[in-house]
């Protein structure tokens, strides 16, 4: 297994709306948009969204495995915060360190921007997130109660923010 990170294009467009489709299947709780919104997303405004240069690419070769976003904050007195997500990899990847190389990347970037405080959410009931994001320096600051309504139902998500 030979990985890359790297930052999305629009030539990743297609590879980026069935990989987030998958997780938008398999973990729903982890995502803000539904399945069929991952399904029914146009590859054109996607394109657009992935010029935008704030979502990053696991690549196994020419296959994308899994995806994260880091936004920084625009204004001035914010700008020292990142937000990150969405984070996915794909369950072929999952427990060979595609993760680990997804966030260090991340936070090598984050630190390059000058951002000092990463910050990201996480479904209550997802444990295998919680510690990945714990053992990577992330502190639980709070609970969003009704984060996401899943199938009409509230979904609290956890907040994390890790100091650089």
């Amino acid at each position: 297994m030979s990985l890359i990170c790297r930052k999305l294009t629009a030539d990743d467009a297609s590879q980026f709306k069935a990989l987030r489709l998958e997780g938008a299947q398999l973990f729903p709780a982890a995502f803000l948009l539904s399945a069929t919104e991952a399904e029914a997303a146009d590859v054109a405004h996607l394109r657009d969204v992935l010029d935008a240069g704030s979502l990053w690419g696991l690549f196994d070769g020419d296959q994308m495995a899994g995806f994260a976003g880091l936004r920084q904050e625009h204004w001035s007195r914010a700008k020292h915060r990142a937000h990150v997500g969405p984070f996915y990899v794909s369950r072929s990847h999952q427990g060979r360190g595609a993760a680990d190389l997804m966030l260090e990347t991340l936070t090598a970037e984050a630190k390059r921007l000058g951002i000092s405080q990463l910050e990201l959410y996480v479904a209550v009931d997802n444990s295998r997130a919680i510690a990945f994001y714990a053992r990577h320096g992330f502190v639980k600051e709070g609970r969003i109660p009704a984060a996401i309504l899943l199938d009409g139902k509230p979904q609290d998500d956890f907040f994390f923010v890790r100091q650089l």
